[in-house]
C-alpha cells in the first residue's frame, strides 16, 4: 500500500505580527504599541521595494517577511545610534542604513545573468 504524501508545509501569507516578531527577534522592543507601529512601516517599505503582486520575481512569502522583521530591526537600531550614525561603543561601533542592501537583496535578488524581457 503506498505511503500517504505529507502535508506541504504551512507558507504563511500575512506580514509578521509582534507574537512572531517576538519569537524571531530575543531583544524586540517591550512597548506593544512601538513593535506594532515598526512592524507596519516595515511591512510598507518592503512592499513598496518589492516587485508588485502577480511578477514572477516577487519573492515568497517567507523571504517579505524576514525582509520585514530585519528592516523593523534596521529602524529599531537607527533610533538609538549616536549623531554620528553609529552605536555600540569604541571599536564596536555599528551604521545603520534604512532598507540596507540585505533587505533588498531579499527583495530584488540580483541575478548572476541579466534577464531580458
Amino acid at each position: 500500500m503506498p505511503e500517504e504524501p505529507a502535508e506541504p508545509p504551512v507558507t504563511p501569507a500575512a506580514w509578521l505580527t509582534s507574537e512572531e516578531a517576538r519569537d524571531r527577534w530575543l531583544d524586540a522592543p517591550s512597548d506593544e504599541a512601538q513593535l506594532t507601529e515598526l512592524l507596519t512601516a516595515a511591512a510598507e517599505a518592503v512592499e513598496a521595494y518589492a516587485p508588485v503582486v502577480g511578477d514572477p520575481e516577487r519573492p515568497g512569502w517567507e523571504a517579505l517577511r524576514r525582509a520585514q522583521l530585519t528592516h523593523t530591526r534596521n529602524m529599531w537600531n537607527a533610533g538609538i545610534v549616536s549623531p554620528g550614525g553609529e552605536f555600540g561603543e569604541g571599536e564596536f561601533t555599528m551604521s545603520t542604513h534604512p532598507l540596507d542592501w540585505h533587505v533588498k537583496q531579499l527583495l530584488r535578488p540580483k541575478r548572476a545573468v541579466p534577464v531580458v524581457g
